[in-house]
């Protein structure tokens, strides 16, 4: 039997409905609990003997195959698995983030897509079945969030508030089914980290859709139903009904995959109209006074096209405060020094604007034997694991810092990935609000060999991080304003679109912005009491004197800029026609 030390008389405070009968497994039931996390390990030399990993389960009420259609109590498919960080170095060895004490989070989603896995078979068996990873509602880390909501058992209890991840401390990952459906079945997922108190407090969680499917020419049985009967047990199965039907709308009412709605189409008018106007000029200003609306545009920034340090521009290592076409800095604050301005519900900083196709990331990777699951194609978890990182590239090159994973939503596994394959990753920011960076992540492979030209779409994935500081030994502040982004094109808007309703329906993402702002106004305050009356007053002259003069000069610029539209227009009308100024033009009758 695994040593689990002091880890019986714990307590905790869980999302999951925990059962009172938990047995330690040994190495030849661990076999048995999780086959897939087990056989998985092996494909990566990553051996439970060799991780010490502590297992604990719910032992089944009645002793059967498992083949059999029977119905079962959720608590019957409980399961938890124990990371013994704190006692094993060369375990922290192997889920160390570069040189922090924070876990690669990319090794814990592939954990988590084997360990949901391993959790349906113990709910309707194996035999006769094929159990595949259909979709992923949300995976939240709780401790990037900010605040602490009364009606959301998904987030810490307050004595938990933006408790860190850390590889001093044991992290235990644990399941249950949730919900059922005839073919498919909800596993809901907690991450927790050991407290100085000896609890476990909730830093993640995570919504897996798992559907069973037909392995040979039988008729897959359908999965068999739960058992209800505890109000907490009542609670879990219809929350996780609602959230399984809200994802499936999110995912089915994507603005890509049909013609926009009416509410869609004027949002689509609002974000071009706004883009129109940003497109003289590339320094914006963050409006806090509206949360999730497109920031206004200020004249006097620099040249139409923006120059944050976004992924392909020409020269990605600029400052945020150097201004387009010129070699000098520009006195303009950065995001890593925001002036806060005197109208609280207007103005916190300036950044650089940076086009949507300016964040574009592409990579591309052979997919290994060693990353096969049970049916010989690649496993979801290393998809997830793959797409994350990349996503997690994106932002830090969009802002110039690593950022903190807040979630991850709506991710689809439309086809399998075979071994052999070349997958090509695809990302791009595609919203930003104060410091919170959504990008989204497409997977493909080319449909054969014959014609590497043509690619099947195999995933889909929505990241969202925070821009804030890794490290306490960081100074400035904790929350860090990220460069905004603005669509150039009606595909583009469509996107900036769907990226706006994901983050509007992520608690974690707004929870951050609701605490960056806070963190704003707590900086006004102390600017204004420390500078004094008179200071700020003449200072406050100052920067109006300068607003006024880039603003002049940015309306020679413009009116310029028009002239030369107009003689331009006169010999190449079909190039102005694709040009953002006449975006109104691509989208047909409708009138910007």
């Amino acid at each position: 039997m695994l040593n689990i030390t002091s880890a019986t008389s714990l307590t905790s405070t869980s999302l999951l409905d925990v059962p009172d009968n938990l047995q330690t497994a040994t190495i030849q039931e661990v076999k048995q609990v999780l086959p897939f996390c087990y056989a998985f390990a092996i494909h990566r030399r990553r051996s439970f003997e060799s991780k010490k990993m502590i297992v604990r389960y719910c032992p089944p009420s009645h002793r059967d195959d498992q083949s059999t259609f029977k119905n079962k109590h959720p608590r019957e498919s409980y399961v938890e698995m124990i990371y013994p960080f704190s006692s094993n170095p060369n375990l922290r060895d192997l889920y160390r983030m570069f040189r922090y004490d924070k876990p690669r989070l990319g090794l814990l989603l592939e954990d988590f897509d084997t360990f949901a896995g391993d959790i349906s078979i113990r709910h309707c068996g194996l035999p006769g079945r094929m159990l595949l990873t259909a979709a992923i509602d949300k995976i939240s880390w709780l401790q990037a969030a900010a605040g602490v909501s009364d009606v959301d058992e998904t987030t810490p209890p307050a004595h938990a508030h933006d408790r860190e991840i850390s590889l001093n401390h044991d992290l235990r990952v644990a399941g249950q089914v949730n919900w059922v459906g005839k073919t498919s079945m909800g596993v809901l997922l907690e991450l927790s980290s050991l407290g100085d108190d000896h609890q476990w407090h909730g830093v993640g969680s995570a919504r897996f859709v798992m559907v069973s499917r037909q392995l040979s020419d039988v008729k897959v049985p359908r999965v068999p139903d739960l058992i209800i009967s505890t109000p907490r047990e009542r609670y879990l199965y219809e929350d996780g009904q609602a959230n399984a039907k809200l994802g499936r709308d999110r995912r089915s009412s994507l603005i890509r995959s049909h013609e926009p709605s009416a509410e869609e189409l004027a949002e689509l008018i609002r974000v071009m109209k706004a883009t129109k106007k940003r497109t003289y000029a590339g320094v914006l200003r963050v409006n806090k006074s509206s949360p999730g609306v497109l920031p206004t545009a200020r004249l006097g920034g620099g040249e139409p096209t923006g120059t944050g340090n976004g992924l392909g521009s020409d020269d990605r290592t600029r400052n945020n405060q150097e201004v387009s076409g010129t070699n000098e800095r520009s006195p303009t604050p950065s995001s890593n020094n925001p002036t806060p301005a005197a109208n609280n519900n207007e103005e916190t900083v300036i950044l650089s604007a940076v086009p949507m196709k300016k964040t574009q990331l592409l990579s591309a990777a052979l997919m290994q034997h060693q990353d096969r699951n049970s049916y010989d194609v690649i496993f979801g978890g290393h998809l997830l694991s793959l797409a994350y990182e990349h996503a997690s590239a994106t932002a830090a090159i969009h802002t110039g810092r690593l950022c903190t994973a807040l979630s991850m939503d709506d991710v689809t596994f439309r086809a399998p990935v075979p071994i052999g394959s070349l997958l090509h990753l695809k990302a791009k920011v595609i919203f930003v609000e104060g410091p919170v960076i959504r990008v989204h992540v497409t997977a493909s492979i080319a449909v054969s060999e014959l014609s590497p030209g043509e690619s099947v779409l195999t995933n889909t994935f929505s990241f969202a991080f925070v821009n804030r500081r890794i490290s306490p030994q960081e100074s400035g502040p904790d929350f860090i304003v990220a460069p905004p982004v603005y669509p150039e094109t009606l595909p583009e808007a469509m996107e900036y679109v769907a990226g706006l309703k994901r983050h509007m329906d992520d608690d974690a993402s707004l929870r951050a912005v609701r605490k960056w702002e806070k963190q704003m106004k707590a900086s006004t305050t102390r600017s204004s009491a420390v500078g004094g009356g008179a200071a700020n007053d003449l200072r406050g002259g100052e920067q109006e004197k300068e607003a006024q003069s880039a603003e002049k000069a940015a309306l020679k610029q413009v009116t310029q800029h028009q002239k030369t539209i107009t003689e331009e227009s006169r010999h190449r009308p079909s190039e102005i026609e694709a040009s953002p100024i006449h975006i109104g033009k691509i989208m047909g009758a409708t009138k910007l």
